[in-house]
């Protein structure tokens, strides 16, 4: 009608304006007329009403589509809001195409059963075959992960011989919104590209709860998720600006059995993305349990049923030169093999990794390490186990300390963690840094470590400059210097309140290399190394408060050995018990410009010369207001000099040491 103005309040929006603006006319707009705050609260209170208005159409708009078959069959009308096929059934596949055509966040109810994909791609990868794509918002949720299973299905004839199904099993397209899986498990899907069970293009939130991802394989990166940039997308019209890359959340949730050509074989963060590992998630033998090879009995085979390992679980990629975050909080990663770096988790590039309260166990990597790798960026670790970790060097925890684009230097902090029974072959049984990294050690017990080369608990070289902050080494072993420590880096080492006791450094090699129970010991004569507490070298170093107790070397200096060529000062210590094979069974120094002020050296014990301090230097070597008392060694109990070398002792006391000579 002409002139009229026709107004349909609708199903939607007749009761927003009867329960909402009719009330707040009446009792709030029209007394604030009369006290002239009407403007003001009238636009605070129309942008209210918008936000109220677009969550009350998103809920009227939603819907909830109930899977009633196992079988894989396309929507007969997309887009009708009826989740139908052609035998009146509503499968996995029909509920997403028709969740995709519904606007709002829908839900997808999946009972108890095995879905699995049945029908493979032609020619172009379409919604209606091989994966399930989704486009738009929505939750999938099963009865749960031991009853609802989503399954590659039956690989054709012509797949690769490794694949277990047809496809990967869900891609999520850049236009989707925020995307939940829960109470599912993700099985046997295949890609020869990323992302065997998620290929992850959606900008918004990933969440999965309680969800198995098992047994997945993709020949690219991340076997089991893999969180993709979405300016990689393969778009029919590329956007003006791309969208930025999403996060996903995994809680409580399972990741096992997968594998990967690339990084991430249970979980990998492509790009500049966020991945967030929660709330008692296990990302556990990826890709499964190693055999003894029967043709080398000193290396490992896939056991039945498990996938050739390549890459580590989890991985944050930094494809492209990209910076990505991963964050890993009160889970457990365990029993993952690699051939690669970072068995258990590898953050390359330039990312940032935070790890809380979690533990990393029985990782395992031909490569550096075993528990968790770093080459640069940002590495927090706080709270928590790593424990029981092989690789070639850092077992539990090695940093690379890799610049970033920009020249800055790497950031490594790790408090309050236990670092226990780790094995490298190599160099830093527990912890290895190299390159230029910043690395804070506060209120960490490293123990009972093994390293076949320098640093039983921990080694630290380049130019890594390095701070420990009661620290405790306890009971750790290298077959070469160091057994509790080794510090080459050109950088300062600073050491407070920490404790140095039982460690042992020159431990005779064992047959192939790696101690274990059975092994043989080599001739002993063959292999003797110094500083059982501590060896250090190289740069300029501080060490204060610090006690060194019961430690022993099968060459010089059992508590501790100086051969540094910047300054060094050891002060308000106690050097206790320390036994050495050679000279210094409490102190060997050669170092340049030593200061030791206000020790205790009492009851060490050198096999030949300098029971309490065995000094080589040339430079200049003080020892200040320091007690040296009831030390032996064949010449020199106390003190040992070697010829020419310059020793200033002020305000100290040396009595009752024995010269056995």
């Amino acid at each position: 009608m002409d002139g009229v103005v026709v107004r349909k309040e609708g199903r939607v929006f007749g009761p927003v304006k009867r329960l909402v603006f009719k009330p707040l006319e009446r009792r709030v707009f029209g007394p604030l007329r009369e006290r002239r705050l009407f403007r003001p609260v009238m636009i605070l209170a129309a942008v209210l009403l918008v936000l109220v208005a677009v969550f009350v159409v998103n809920r009227a708009l939603a819907s909830t589509f109930t899977v009633d078959s196992t079988a894989d069959r396309v929507d007969t009308s997309i887009g009708n809001g009826a989740c139908r096929t052609s035998v009146g059934t509503c499968t996995l596949r029909a509920a997403i195409q028709e969740a995709n055509a519904t606007p709002g966040h829908d839900t997808i109810e999946v009972a108890a059963g095995v879905y699995e994909l049945g029908i493979p791609t032609v020619n172009d990868d379409l919604p209606s075959t091989g994966d399930f794509d989704i486009t738009d918002t929505v939750t999938i949720t099963g009865e749960s992960a031991a009853a609802t299973i989503v399954d590659g299905g039956v690989p054709l004839p012509s797949s690769e011989p490794e694949a277990r199904g047809i496809d990967r099993l869900f891609e999520i397209h850049p236009t989707s919104g925020n995307v939940t899986f829960s109470n599912l498990t993700l099985r046997e899907g295949f890609t020869p590209e990323d992302g065997a069970a998620i290929q992850n293009w959606s900008p918004r939130l990933l969440s999965l709860n309680n969800v198995h991802v098992k047994d997945n394989l993709a020949t690219g990166v991340g076997g089991g998720i893999n969180n993709a940039e979405p300016s990689e997308y393969d778009y029919e019209t590329d956007p003006l600006t791309f969208p930025k890359s999403g996060r996903v959340e995994i809680v409580n949730s399972t990741l096992s059995g997968n594998a990967s050509g690339g990084g991430g074989a249970a979980v990998n963060n492509s790009g500049t993305g966020t991945v967030a590992i929660l709330a008692g998630s296990k990302v556990v033998d990826n890709p499964g349990e190693m055999i003894p090879d029967p043709q080398d009995p000193e290396g490992v085979i896939p056991g039945p049923g498990v996938y050739e390992p390549s890459a580590g679980a989890i991985a944050n990629q930094a494809e492209f030169d990209s910076i990505g975050t991963l964050k890993i909080s009160d889970s457990t990663v365990s029993r993952n093999y690699a051939t690669a770096d970072g068995a258990g988790v590898a953050n390359l590039g330039s990312g940032t990794l935070t790890i809380e309260r979690s533990t990393f166990t029985d990782n395992t990597s031909e490569a550096e390490g075993g528990g968790v790798y770093s080459t640069g960026g940002r590495m927090t670790i706080t709270g928590g186990t790593i424990s029981g970790n092989h690789a070639n060097e850092g077992a539990g925890i090695y940093s690379g300390g890799a610049n970033d684009k920009a020249g800055l230097r790497s950031r490594v902090t790790i408090t309050g963690v236990k670092v226990e029974e780790n094995i490298a072959v190599a160099a830093g049984g527990g912890i290895s840094s190299d390159g230029e990294a910043q690395i804070e050690i506060t209120d960490v017990e490293i123990t009972d470590n093994t390293a076949g080369d320098a640093g039983g608990g921990l080694n630290n070289g380049d130019r890594a400059g390095l701070t420990l902050t009661r620290v405790k080494f306890m009971g750790n072993i290298t077959n070469d210097e160091g057994g509790g420590a080794w510090s080459g880096a050109e950088r300062q080492l600073t050491i407070r309140d920490s404790l140095f006791t039982k460690n042992k450094s020159g431990v005779p090699e064992m047959e192939d290399g790696v101690p274990e129970p059975g092994d043989a010991l080599s001739d002993p004569s063959a292999n003797i190394a110094g500083g059982g507490g501590l060896y250090t070298q190289s740069g300029p170093a501080e060490v204060s408060k610090t006690n060194f107790i019961e430690n022993t070397a099968t060459d010089e200096g059992g508590g501790l050995s100086i051969d540094n060529f910047g300054d060094f000062k050891f002060s308000d210590s106690v050097v206790r018990n320390n036994k050495a094979g050679t000279d210094g069974g409490g102190l060997e120094n050669s170092g340049f410009r030593v200061t030791f002020e206000d020790l205790l050296i009492t009851g060490n014990r050198a096999e030949l010369d300098g029971g309490g301090i065995y000094n080589s230097s040339s430079a200049p070597f003080n020892v200040l207001d320091t007690t040296i008392e009831k030390n032996s060694a064949i010449d020199g109990g106390g003190i040992a000099n070697a010829p020419d070398n310059d020793l200033v002792g002020k305000r100290s006391r040396i009595l009752r040491n024995t010269a056995r000579n």
